[in-house]
């Protein structure tokens, strides 16, 4: 079965769409969410280093919450999908692998909701968690995932995995679908 045949079932919901957004390749997607959630990562970290800050750290919390979110579940409904159903063991891995590091950093971001920057350092410490799974999820994907992707899908899939990747954040917002998972898997 060629791959247009098997993506089509995940892509199909995103042709509905009145005006889709422009192409872009979804390794460039994926990248420019993974540089949105450091440069987010940073302003926690910079804010919370300042007590008179502590507010403006925990806004941004809720939006570091939010972004890690949209892009964990996009990725999964469009990206690992398509990687699951197709016939290369590495890219099934890297699917399988990509979850569970989803997993561990929406728990590790969802634990700073309930923290606040302070003198017992639990905020800190837990932000430095957080950086720290994204970090190396961010690493993993970007350095092993993308190789494999760009050797397994043509310029033309990954054209329409980036489309559906940016509708699916979309329709998610538009949804205004709860930050948190409704199940850890």
């Amino acid at each position: 079965m060629h791959i247009r045949e098997r993506m089509t079932p995940v892509l199909l919901p995103f042709t509905r769409l009145a005006s889709p957004p422009p192409a872009a390749d979804v390794l460039d997607v994926l990248a420019a969410d993974h540089d949105e959630i450091a440069v987010l990562f940073t302003a926690i970290e910079e804010l919370a280093r300042d007590a008179s800050r502590a507010a403006d750290a925990r806004s941004l919390v809720a939006t570091l919450v939010s972004a890690v979110s949209l892009h964990d579940r996009a990725e999964e409904r469009v990206v690992y999908t398509a990687c699951a159903d197709y016939p290369v063991t590495d890219l099934r891995e890297h699917a399988r692998a990509g979850r569970r590091d989803h997993d561990a950093l929406g728990k590790a971001v969802g634990a700073l909701e309930s923290l606040a920057p302070g003198l017992d350092g639990s905020f800190e410490a837990a932000l430095r968690t957080a950086r720290t799974v994204f970090d190396r999820h961010r690493e993993e994907e970007e350095d092993e995932l993308f190789t494999t992707m760009e050797l397994a899908f043509g310029p033309d899939e990954r054209l329409a995995m980036g489309r559906a990747v940016v509708m699916e954040k979309e329709r998610l917002r538009a949804e205004s679908v709860p930050i948190r998972r409704a199940s850890i898997r």
